[in-house]
């Protein structure tokens, strides 16, 4: 007989975007965060679409493996979750 899926123990976690290993800004391998900067202070790029206001969620490896083992630990089934900094 198969579980409901209500009882199964999912999760969905929604990670922001990784710039950087840890907190001291190390970074071993660049993504498209960090060429999109490269362009812009190349020049290549001159202006960026969206609106200045727009909060932009960057994290860690570090911080994201943390959220997640933690998330993961939980004794709680399923749910949403975002990786993401805490903004007030």
């Amino acid at each position: 007989m198969r579980a409901p899926a209500h009882d199964l123990p999912w999760r969905i976690l929604r990670v922001s975007t990784v710039i950087a290993d840890d907190d001291t800004g190390t970074v071993s391998q660049h993504n498209v965060f960090h060429h999109t900067l490269s362009l812009c202070f190349q020049g290549l790029l001159p202006l960026l679409p969206g609106r200045g206001d727009t909060r932009l969620y960057l994290v860690s490896n570090r911080f994201a493996l943390d959220a997640i083992e933690a998330v993961m630990n939980m004794p709680t089934a399923g749910g949403v979750y975002h990786v993401a900094p805490h903004h007030s």
